[in-house]
């Protein structure tokens, strides 16, 4: 089921397509939140322990849950944690969850972890690989996820010959997202990201006048209408039979 919030027919107009990755072609939720659970253990950040009940209450990153527990420990009193976490900064933690993921998804470095691979959402793999043989789109992916664990999982899923550019580790997405435009000689108003979460459509906003398409089966897929998408789709597949219309 398709719902067209702002009745943009850009199906005719786009000439660049940027895709989140997690919660958007790649199902990692359970990796995601057991790093964020070991991370946290250290930095002082409590995580629920229902993987998706972590998830509904918004996107989470290593930037926004070191920066929200900060807050929240001011505001609760505990200077010292806050100043403890601001102290140790967003690079630190960024550093260790991003280990802590390569930990999770490759057991074989610590095999008490346990293994909880990502798999792809079932059909996006093939839409996007279909769409990769028209030639009508440049097509990217710009995502928070470690740059080497998304360059496997690309091949895993059979698209290593898909994308013109990926960016990963990228906590700013509105800059990722500007600089691929910019790299491939592209109006922004040209161009659509596909993501899961409120901050995915916000980025694209930031970006320019670029589409901004959510899709409603990732992590954030209860909430990711407030952030007022041009288009909102069930998941990647809906959206990409909606473009090959015209729509």
């Amino acid at each position: 089921m398709t719902v067209v919030t702002r009745g943009k027919a850009f199906g005719k107009l786009l000439e660049g397509i940027i895709f989140d990755w997690s919660g958007t072609i790649s199902d990692d939720l359970i990796a995601v939140h057991r790093a964020a659970t070991i991370v946290g253990k250290t930095f002082g950040l409590v995580v629920d322990p229902d993987p998706f009940a972590w998830a509904s209450r918004g996107p989470h990153t290593p930037v926004t849950d070191i920066e929200k527990r900060a807050a929240q420990a001011a505001r609760d009193g505990d200077t010292e944690l806050a100043q403890r976490l601001q102290a140790v900064g967003v690079t630190a933690y960024i550093e260790a969850y991003t280990n802590a993921l390569r930990v999770v998804v490759h057991p074989a470095t610590d095999r008490a972890v346990g293994h909880c691979a990502p798999v792809a959402i079932n059909g996006v793999p093939a839409a996007i690989r279909a769409l990769g043989t028209t030639g009508k789109y440049k097509l990217g992916v710009v995502s928070a996820a470690p740059k080497d664990l998304l360059d496997e999982e690309i091949l895993a899923y059979g698209l290593g010959e898909t994308f013109d550019d990926v960016i990963g580790e990228c906590y700013e997405k509105h800059v990722g997202l500007a600089w691929m435009c910019e790299h491939w000689g592209i109006s922004p108003s040209r161009v659509a990201y596909v993501g899961d979460t409120r901050g995915d459509m916000k980025a694209a906003k930031m970006a320019g006048a670029m589409y901004a398409v959510g899709v409603k089966c990732g992590y954030d897929g209860k909430l990711v209408a407030q952030a007022d998408p041009d288009r909102l789709y069930e998941n990647v597949c809906d959206f990409l039979l909606d473009i090959a219309s015209g729509r």
